[in-house]
């Protein structure tokens, strides 16, 4: 494997662990409060029986370890388009072993994602992308503030009294800013990381900034995802996280971490247009519902 194509090969490692194991967190966290009665404690115990939601779970910092991986060696809007395809791989699971059905549109969705990779993959350059990012700590003190009022913003607007059934929704929308925003602090942890001797990384990692930013934005967004999944349809809430938090990453590379498009018109071309069609596809299949997983 070249090593331009090994961070894309890392992230979509990456996407598959971090999606399979929110599809367990959400469907066996279902069926746990389905059965368990009582209070917080019972059910946070019930959670912690299931075996399957432990997979889940174990399943995050796995991912997100491979992620950081990723984020050494390439752009962050790179690494966060191919991080949206995961869910190419949970709907074909559900088509091959759970008997489901496409529908037109959701082919065209799957097949939007795959030729995105694929222009993805032409547009990289060895030599463009082993430039590190340029890291100004002033743009991303202001980005996180814009993010984090557009936050507070949506949440005022759309989780209103008067609105009660959107409450669910309206969690989805800040989980998706507030993880998008993860992902830059990550950025930046991991070109930290990346000029740290092997033996110092601990060190090093509990002395930067954006080790404990990429902990609280993550836990937040984590948090918030997993109360959006009690009170809305995983499908609708998966969609508007997991779209907001491909976005946020990829226009903030652009804007916070100097990650412009290659020089040669045609790799930008074939760049952008491979954003838009896997992106847009990954929002599309992200409608899918997996509630045929829960038996």
């Amino acid at each position: 494997m070249t090593s331009h194509l090994k961070p894309l090969a890392l992230a979509f490692t990456a996407a598959l662990c971090i999606d399979i194991g929110l599809v367990l967190l959400k469907v066996r966290g279902d069926a746990v409060t389905s059965r368990v009665i009582g209070r917080l404690p019972s059910l946070v115990a019930g959670y912690f029986k299931d075996p399957l939601w432990l997979l889940g779970l174990l399943f995050q910092p796995l991912g997100y370890g491979l992620y950081l991986w990723a984020l050494e060696m390439a752009p962050l809007n790179i690494v966060q388009t191919i991080m949206s395809s995961g869910v190419v791989i949970f709907v074909v699971f559900a088509v091959c072993f759970l008997g489901e059905r496409l529908t037109r549109v959701e082919w065209g969705a799957m097949g939007a994602v795959v030729l995105g990779m694929i222009l993805l993959s032409i547009s990289l350059s060895p030599d463009a992308e082993g430039r590190q990012s340029l890291l100004d700590p002033r743009v991303v003190f202001w980005l996180s503030l814009i993010l984090i009022g557009l936050s507070a913003v949506a949440w005022f607007a759309m989780a209103t009294p008067r609105r009660p059934n959107r409450q669910g929704m309206a969690l989805g929308v800040v989980s998706g800013l507030l993880l998008g925003l993860a992902s830059i602090y990550a950025r930046g942890l991991a070109l930290h990381l990346a000029q740290t001797p092997p033996g110092q990384l601990l060190r090093h990692a509990v002395t930067t900034p954006y080790a404990p930013l990429t902990l609280c934005a993550n836990m937040a967004g984590f948090f918030l995802l997993l109360g959006a999944f009690r009170g809305e349809r995983a499908s609708i809430v998966l969609a508007l996280s997991a779209t907001l938090s491909n976005v946020v990453p990829i226009l903030g590379g652009m804007i916070a971490l100097g990650e412009a498009l290659p020089s040669d018109p045609r790799l930008a071309t074939s760049r952008l247009l491979a954003f838009s069609l896997t992106l847009g596809g990954a929002a599309l299949l992200l409608r899918f519902d997996p509630t045929s997983l829960r038996r």
